[in-house]
């Protein structure tokens, strides 16, 4: 019987290789959001700008926080990106994406994520479409 429990958790851990749960946040929206202090912080902006600035517009958390110089600990930008979202939320009234065991995915609200299984099968976040485009608007022309 545990075999077979361990072989159903492995099989759900495969299927879900993507998170990409819809927020209803416009391009205008982000723009917005960017641009309000009481919303985006400092910091956020050097989270958000760091992400914007890679190739894909993805990194792993617990790199972004070394490239910033802060605690080599995925927590030190996820938390930032918890609380951002969390304003986010309180600006626009959107639900923030539902975790399967309950509670939210604060992370998911600015970001998707998914898997890269080469080289090292690690969980890469990336900034949602709009946000990037929202954020080449607003800070870089």
């Amino acid at each position: 019987m545990v075999g077979v429990l361990v072989a159903e958790k492995e099989n759900r851990k495969e299927r879900k290789m993507y998170w990409d749960a819809p927020v209803d946040i416009t391009l205008e929206g982000w723009m917005e959001i960017l641009r309000d202090e009481k919303v985006t912080k400092e910091k956020d902006l050097e989270i958000l700008d760091l992400y914007y600035r890679t190739a894909d517009y993805s990194i792993r958390p617990e790199i972004a926080a070394m490239r910033l110089g802060w605690k080599k600990e995925a927590i030190a930008v996820t938390r930032p990106i918890s609380d951002f979202s969390k304003r986010v939320v309180a600006k626009t009234g959107i639900t923030p994406p539902d975790r399967e065991g309950g509670g939210s995915w604060w992370w998911h609200v600015p970001f998707m994520g998914h898997y890269k299984h080469e080289p090292e099968n690690r969980f890469y976040y990336f900034l949602r479409p709009e946000l990037a485009v929202a954020y080449k608007l607003v800070f870089c022309e």
